[in-house]
C-alpha cells in the first residue's frame, strides 16, 4: 500500500467533490399521484372523446333520414284567379271568370320511396358501425398508451435502482483509490457511467410527462393530473391459425359490418337509378268560385293528372344506372380490399407476438440471468483485485441494457396484442383477453 501525497489527495478534491455532492443529494422521488385503473380511464374517456361523440351525433342525424326519404313531397297550395276581364276586372261580367283554389300533390313512381328509404338506412346502418369502430379504435390506442407508460415507469424504476448500484461502485472506487489499489481512470469511468443514468432518467421523465398529459387529454382530465402508476391486466396470448382469425375478425369487426350495409346500400341505390326511368306524376285538385248572376252560374271543380316525361332518359337516367353500377363494384372492391389487409395485418401482428414471446422468454431464462450472474462475479473479483473496474462497470451496464430491453420487449407485445383485439373486432376492456 502506498502512502497518499498532497499531489494525490488534490487529485481526488479535483475528482470526487461532483460524485459526493450527488450521492449525498439524490434526484427527489417522482411525485405521487393517482393509480389510473384502465377500466376506469376507458369508461372516462369513452364518454369525453370528441371524435367519439362527433361519430355518435353523425349516426344519431343519420337515423332520422329514411323516414325523410320515404315521406311523399309536400303537397303544393296555389291560389289564383282566372278568366278576369282587364276592361272592367268585374267577377260577374264574363261566364268563365272565377277564384280558384287548388291543391296538387306529386307521387314518385311505385317502389322508388321503399329503395329510398332502404339507400338512406344503409348510410344509418354504416354510421352506426363507424361508431363501433371508432369505439375500437379509441380502445387499443388508450390500452397502448397505458402499456407505454406502464413500460416507461418500469424502466424509470430499473434506473433508479441502476443509479443506486453505481453509486456503490463509485465507494468501492473510491475506497480503493485512498488506500492505494485502484485507478484514477475507475473512478471517472464511475462518475461518467452514474452521470449517462441521471441522463436516462431526464429523459425518461420527460416521456412520462408527455404521456401522461396525452392521456389526461384524451379523457377530459386536468393537465397537471398526476399518475402513481397505469393498472392494466396483460393480455392474454392470441391464439389460432391466420386463417381462422382472419374469418373471425371478418364476422366480428364492425368495420365489415359498416362495408356489407354500404354494399346492401349500393345494391338498393342501383335498383332505385334503374326505377328513374318509370316517370313520376302529380295529382292536382282544384276548386273554382264564380260570382253568382241572373244566369245563375255554378261553381267548378278540376281534376289533373301530370306525368314526367322522361325524354333526356340517354343523358340522365341510363347514366344514373351506370354510376350506380360502378359504385356498388367499387364497394364491393373496397370491401375485398380491406379483407386483404386484415388478413395482411393479422399475418403481421401474429408474427410480431411470436417473436417479442420468444425474445421475452429468452430474456427470462438466459440472459438477464446470465448477466446478473456475471456482474455478481466481476464485483466479487473487483473487491479482491483479482478483476477490473471497466470488466464490473461494463458488465452492470449490460445488465441495465437487458432489463430495459426486456421492458420494451414485453411492452411491445402487449401493443402487438392490443392492435390484433381491434383487427378482431375484441372490445373486452375489463381483461383484454384475447383466446
Amino acid at each position: 500500500m502506498r502512502i497518499i501525497t498532497a499531489a494525490t489527495a488534490a487529485l481526488m478534491l479535483v475528482f470526487s467533490p461532483p460524485v459526493w455532492a450527488e450521492t449525498q443529494a439524490p434526484s427527489p422521488a417522482p411525485e405521487e399521484g393517482i393509480a389510473m385503473d384502465f377500466a376506469s380511464y376507458l369508461k372516462l374517456m369513452l364518454e369525453k372523446h370528441p371524435e367519439l361523440k362527433m361519430a355518435r351525433a353523425e349516426a344519431h342525424a343519420k337515423e332520422e333520414v329514411p323516414s325523410q326519404a320515404e315521406s311523399l313531397p309536400d303537397p303544393q297550395l296555389s291560389i289564383g284567379l282566372m278568366n278576369l276581364p282587364v276592361d272592367s276586372f268585374s267577377f260577374n261580367q264574363e261566364a268563365m271568370t272565377a277564384k280558384t283554389i287548388g291543391v296538387t300533390q306529386a307521387f314518385p313512381a311505385p317502389g322508388k320511396r321503399g329503395l329510398r328509404r332502404k339507400v338512406a338506412e344503409g348510410d344509418s346502418t354504416a354510421a352506426e358501425a363507424a361508431v363501433r369502430e371508432k369505439r375500437l379504435e379509441l380502445i387499443e390506442q388508450a390500452r397502448i398508451a397505458f402499456y407505454r407508460m406502464r413500460y416507461l415507469m418500469t424502466a424509470r424504476g430499473l434506473a433508479e435502482k441502476n443509479k443506486e448500484i453505481l453509486n456503490d461502485f463509485i465507494d468501492v472506487s473510491m475506497t480503493k483509490y485512498t488506500v492505494g489499489e485502484g485507478l484514477q481512470q475507475d473512478v471517472l469511468l464511475a462518475q461518467l457511467e452514474y452521470s449517462k443514468m441521471l441522463e436516462y432518467l431526464v429523459r425518461n421523465e420527460h416521456q412520462i410527462s408527455t404521456q401522461r398529459k396525452l392521456l389526461n387529454a384524451w379523457a377530459g382530465l386536468p393537465e397537471n393530473t398526476l399518475w402513481s402508476r397505469p393498472e392494466i391486466p396483460l393480455v392474454d396470448a392470441i391464439t389460432g391459425t391466420d386463417s381462422e382469425l382472419t374469418e373471425r375478425a371478418v364476422a366480428r369487426r364492425p368495420l365489415f359490418a359498416g362495408l356489407n350495409a354500404k354494399l346492401e346500400r349500393a345494391h338498393n341505390a342501383l335498383a332505385l337509378a334503374q326505377k328513374e326511368s318509370l316517370p313520376d306524376y302529380a295529382v292536382k285538385f282544384s276548386y273554382s268560385q264564380r260570382e253568382d248572376t241572373p244566369m245563375n252560374r255554378s261553381d267548378l271543380i278540376s281534376a289533373e293528372l301530370m306525368v314526367d316525361l322522361p325524354v333526356w332518359k340517354s343523358r340522365k337516367q341510363d347514366k344514373m344506372v351506370a354510376e350506380a353500377v360502378d359504385m356498388e363494384e367499387k364497394t364491393r372492391e373496397e370491401r375485398a380490399a380491406e379483407r386483404l389487409r386484415l388478413r395482411e395485418k393479422v399475418y403481421e401482428l401474429m408474427d410480431e407476438q411470436a417473436k417479442n414471446q420468444k425474445l421475452l422468454t429468452l430474456f427470462d431464462t438466459a440472459l438477464i440471468t446470465q448477466a446478473s450472474q456475471t456482474v455478481e462475479s466481476a464485483v466479487i473479483a473487483y473487491r479482491v483485485n483479482k478483476g477490473s473496474f471497466w470488466s464490473m462497470s461494463m458488465y452492470q451496464s449490460t445488465l441495465f441494457d437487458y432489463q430495459i430491453q426486456r421492458a420494451e420487449v414485453e411492452y411491445e407485445l402487449m401493443a402487438a396484442r392490443a392492435r390484433l383485439l381491434r383487427e378482431l373486432g375484441d372490445d373486452d376492456t375489463e381483461a383484454g383477453n384475447g383466446n
